[in-house]
């Protein structure tokens, strides 16, 4: 195993990096682990590993409550991101996170990919699921919340400006989306006065690693 390798295998950055106990010899030439050639080598192969996989993997998270039956009610974590109110099924989701600083990756160009994540020491693709939707955005993300998805090595993030909250919604209430955007709309409901939609989130997860990664 070649000394890059090694510090990757053990995760370098949350041991004696920036996110450890900071006793690391190349932070004084480096000065932070984004500027490292080994937390980027890292960053580029949580990438490759992504793109040779082609199906995604998820992860359960409990339920709003213990009275909601699968039969009629759908547990959808609702969130803000552009201006508008979207929805994913919380059993797509795996965490939640503040937003930190995302390490951009070079020679990107215009992919949706914003980066890597680091996220409790582990490092996550973070994308902009605005620009996926193709939303206009030109928030740049100094506040609000990561949202995690997946398991394993198939795990990526993205930002949103604000978490409603896990929420129960009747299926009946479900109706087809105004808009389709770009097909990764699945339906849509009333929510808080207004109208959120339902993402479909294997197909943007799909459409991700295709396309972009």
């Amino acid at each position: 195993m070649s000394d890059t390798a090694e510090k990757i295998a053990r995760r370098c950055w949350s041991a004696e990096g920036i996110w450890g106990d900071s006793s690391c010899p190349e932070l004084a030439r480096y000065t932070h682990c984004f500027n490292c050639p080994v937390y980027s080598e890292a960053g580029n192969s949580v990438l490759k590993k992504i793109s040779e996989n082609s199906e995604p993997t998820f992860v359960d998270v409990p339920q709003a409550s213990a009275d909601v039956s699968i039969e009629d009610k759908i547990s959808l974590l609702v969130f803000e991101c552009a201006g508008r109110r979207f929805a994913v099924r919380s059993s797509h989701v795996s965490a939640l996170a503040d937003v930190k600083m995302i390490h951009r990756i070079p020679h990107r160009g215009a992919s949706p990919v914003e980066g890597i994540s680091n996220i409790g020491g582990e490092l996550i693709v973070t994308a902009d699921i605005a620009r996926i939707l193709g939303i206009d955005s030109a928030k740049r993300y100094d506040s609000g919340r990561i949202v995690v998805c997946g398991e394993g090595e198939e795990k990526f993030a993205f930002c949103a400006d604000n978490i409603f909250g896990i929420f129960s919604v009747d299926e009946s209430a479900m109706r087809l989306p105004a808009d389709q955007l770009g097909g990764f709309a699945e339906s849509s409901f009333a929510f808080d006065g207004g109208d959120a939609v339902l993402l479909d989130f294997e197909l943007l997860i799909h459409a991700l690693k295709r396309r972009h990664v």
